[in-house]
């Protein structure tokens, strides 16, 4: 469990500021806290990193799905 997380990748998450992202890795020794790759950097533009661990004012407030089940433009 803790090489994958609460949230394995390819999970949909949305964040406590409202934007919606995909994780890309898991947590480590934080399994709440993975890292996430922001839904609006997936059309094109420079991707959009944030480490939960270190971004400690943010946090996952609700899981969407995973990826292979649920496509992140139906948000």
């Amino acid at each position: 469990l803790t090489s994958i997380g609460l949230y394995p990748p390819g999970s949909i998450v949305s964040l406590s500021d409202g934007r919606v992202g995909v994780v890309v890795s898991g947590g480590g020794s934080d399994l709440v806290r993975p890292v996430v790759m922001l839904k609006s950097s997936m059309k094109g533009e420079t991707p959009v990193f944030i480490d939960l661990k270190k971004s400690k004012e943010l946090c996952i407030a609700k899981y969407l799905g995973h990826g292979e089940k649920r496509g992140l433009s139906e948000e």
